[in-house]
């Protein structure tokens, strides 16, 4: 695992020199307290606090602790990597153990929120024009103020070095020795800042939407669909539209559909009613008789499909295979009867 740090000293906004951030590296410069173990149920808690008139850090404990107890304290420290998470194996034992003693961070929501918002163009052009000016603006002297940023934030650059120690009334850093292309840079940064703590929890939350899809879209695909029943009417069909449901394709072949008003063919419900017109032009062209061979055809079908679908489950995978090779011989067979008992349409009048 890479090195990293889990303790910072933060000096807080009201402080005169104003807030900033110190990472403590504890390979260099550290106490007992820095060589303590992890521990996903902590006994202790690193705090700031003040010694003397100066800022430090304390280690103090979170509860009474008994004697021979170990003191622990939790790292808190943060990874993007999935390789690192699974590296830092913890071993604290508690029944609430994370399993790790790094956080894993969603690696790419941060990245994506600043690649969309703030890319690497726009950081340098920022920079450039900090560079060009030469009075500091009453917004970024205003964004610097409500963030805190004083000396402190800018370290040893806000330092006087060539003021003698004499005139510096016990302080030899200012604000007016901090370059203003750099001010400019660090409240463009601050205003960026400002806008992430906004976009950031909604990226998180989309991440989170898409991810929850994505699982519940593969669950769905890997479980069996069941088969679909048909649906059998309670009744039979309308005897006229039994009639030009079975003669669709013969007025389709017979009388082609008028175009529509942009030249193309007719489709959807334009196409419908074009084929029932056709139709009850014919239907009325019938017999009494022809048109009662049509409603006993419609009775007889829909009585047909009642019966099978009762016995469907009841039949074996080969009786299904002959239900639907004899369901379609059937199909043929009421084609070649309809063709015989129709009428000669070709020489009725469809217009």
């Amino acid at each position: 695992l890479p090195d990293f740090y889990n303790m910072s000293l933060e000096r807080p906004q009201s402080d005169p020199r104003g807030y900033g951030l110190m990472i403590v590296d504890g390979s260099r410069k550290a106490g007992h307290g820095s060589m303590l173990s992890h521990s996903c149920q902590p006994t202790c808690e690193v705090r700031v606090a003040a010694l003397d008139g100066q800022l430090c850090l304390a280690m103090t404990t979170l509860r009474e602790l008994e004697q021979g107890e170990e003191l622990t304290f939790d790292y808190n420290a943060v990874t993007e990597s999935v390789n690192e998470y699974r590296a830092a194996v913890c071993l604290c034992g508690f029944g609430g153990c994370r399993g790790s003693f790094l956080h894993f961070a969603t690696a790419d929501c941060y990245q994506q929120v600043l690649n969309r918002n703030s890319p690497i163009a726009v950081r340098f052009s920022n920079l450039v024009k900090g560079c060009m000016k030469q009075v500091m603006s009453a917004d970024d002297e205003e964004v610097l103020r409500n963030h805190g940023f004083g000396t402190a934030a800018f370290g040893a650059v806000s330092l006087n070095r060539h003021l003698p120690m004499g005139q510096t009334n016990g302080r030899r850093d200012s604000m007016d020795c901090v370059p203003i292309w750099l001010r400019t840079f660090v409240a463009d940064t601050l205003r960026y800042i400002e806008y992430e703590r906004r976009a950031l929890p909604i990226a998180l939350l989309c991440d989170h939407v898409e991810k929850t899809d994505a699982v519940a879209a593969a669950n769905k695909k890997s479980k069996p669909q069941p088969a679909k029943k048909k649906v059998v009417r309670d009744k039979p069909e309308n005897v006229f539209m039994y009639y030009a449901r079975k003669k669709k394709e013969y007025f389709e072949a017979q009388h082609p559909m008028k175009k529509g008003g942009d030249g193309g063919p007719m489709a959807g419900i334009s196409h419908r009613h074009e084929v029932l017109r056709l139709a009850a032009i014919a239907w009325k062209a019938l017999s009494k008789e022809e048109k009662e061979n049509w409603k006993e055809m419609s009775i007889k079908e829909w009585q047909d499909k009642k019966s099978r679908e009762g016995t469907e489950e009841n039949k074996t995978p080969k009786a299904k295979q002959d239900g639907k090779k004899s369901e379609a011989k059937a199909k043929d067979d009421k084609k070649k009867e309809s063709k015989k008992g129709d009428l000669n349409l070709s020489k009725i009048s469809f217009e």
